[in-house]
């Protein structure tokens, strides 16, 4: 729960303070009996405990293998005992129709694509601090609505097979992190569900004509793009707009930089009760319109970009927008200091 960074949570110099996750989800299950195997190496003992159940917890964790401080992974997936025990309570649960929810607790992202097809839901929590006993028990029995989105890339196992971890170059083999990666994914950066559903479509633009200026940009000239979101589905929730900026530009154009195959230029959260629609304001300006050289100086190139508002999963908005000018315009120069 607490992650690596422990100071000195409780008054008596331990950490007995707050709440386990068992602990958490006991409290909530009033009226019912709520039973803990811990024994990884245990699968038989496992599997007879989600059978005899009617909800099943499996919690997965990295935190003996990579996932805290001072330790390096050789793996991006789970070890070889959780895996296992991952999979036979998952095919008892299906078998037996059980329902059951995958809890990931980790640091650093967890591939669990050979356990997607058996896991009806999923919760990410990283490392949810003192009080994410009761926020994991809160939303697993549906006092809370989750509305969180993923701040990394959830990569396939593979993935350490393809990347040269002493080569830094940002893409290097497949790439790295959303904005450089090519390859397919488990999970993209962005994406989160919840217990309800939203949509998101286009309001009126400040610049329909999609038309601007390096030289106007560049002296603070701000953007303004409008989406509507509606929450479509029975119970009040969060829903994550994003904003995204993607040029058209060429390689050779930056002199040997990488152009961003995306690039998030601006995001914003709301709070939706059923059946309510809300308008959401974006406004972008120079940063979002400008890519960085080899050099590490920032300019407004012009050229073609595509704007995209997302939920980071179902439908994607997109517009054109054309950058009028003969030169890159310069935004910010990289000073060195060796």
């Amino acid at each position: 729960l607490l992650g690596n960074y422990v100071g000195p949570i409780c008054p008596n110099g331990k950490i007995d303070c707050f709440p386990t996750l068992y602990q958490g989800i006991q409290e909530l299950n009033k009226g019912g009996k709520t039973s803990l195997h811990s024994d990884v190496k245990d699968i038989n003992g496992a599997q007879k405990l989600a059978g005899d159940s009617d909800l099943v917890v499996l919690i997965a964790s990295n935190a003996n293998d990579g996932g805290s401080e001072g330790m390096d992974r050789v793996s991006i997936g789970l070890d070889s005992k959780q895996q296992s025990l991952c999979e036979a309570v998952l095919k008892t649960a299906r078998n037996k129709q059980i329902s059951v929810v995958l809890l990931l607790i980790n640091g650093g992202a967890i591939s669990i694509e050979d356990l997607i097809p058996m896991s009806p839901a999923i919760l990410e929590a990283f490392s949810p601090g003192v009080h994410g006993a009761r926020a994991v028990a809160e939303t697993l029995f549906g006092v809370n609505n989750p509305g969180g989105k993923l701040p990394v890339t959830i990569f396939p196992k593979d993935y350490v097979d393809k990347i040269d971890f002493f080569n830094m170059s940002m893409t290097a083999g497949p790439g790295r992190t959303y904005r450089y990666y090519k390859g397919p994914v488990v999970y993209p950066f962005g994406f989160g569900l919840s217990y309800t559903t939203f949509s998101v479509k286009w309001k009126q633009t400040q610049h329909d004509t999609a038309n601007l200026d390096a030289s106007t940009l560049a002296k603070g000239q701000k953007v303004t793009y409008k989406v509507e979101v509606t929450n479509t589905g029975k119970v009040a929730g969060d829903e994550v707009v994003q904003l995204f900026t993607k040029s058209n530009q060429s390689q050779p154009l930056l002199k040997g930089a990488p152009v961003p195959i995306r690039t998030l230029a601006a995001f914003r959260r709301v709070h939706l009760s059923p059946g309510e629609s809300i308008q959401i304001t974006f406004e972008i300006g120079s940063r979002a319109f400008s890519l960085v050289d080899a050099n590490g100086h920032r300019s407004i190139y012009p050229g073609s970009w595509k704007i995209e508002a997302t939920r980071g999963h179902g439908e994607v908005l997109e517009q054109l927008v054309e950058v009028k000018g003969s030169l890159p315009v310069r935004v910010s120069e990289f000073k060195k200091w060796w």
